[in-house]
């Protein structure tokens, strides 16, 4: 269940990365806005994300 809950969220920030209205945008430009939200979708994060926490569970 935390596996899940831990795709679904990396999935969501992400999928958010593909949005771009001006008050997102003006969060991003933050320090801690760029670090959580991030700046542009990649599809390579989406695998990374999906083998670290399949590593992880398996561990």
């Amino acid at each position: 269940m935390i596996a899940i809950s831990g795709i679904l969220f990396c999935y969501l920030i992400e999928s958010s990365q593909l949005y771009h209205a001006n008050w997102i945008d003006t969060i991003r430009n933050t320090t801690i806005g760029g670090l959580t939200l991030g700046y542009g979708f990649l599809w390579s994060d989406l695998l990374a994300y999906t083998l670290g926490i399949g590593v992880g569970v398996t561990i």
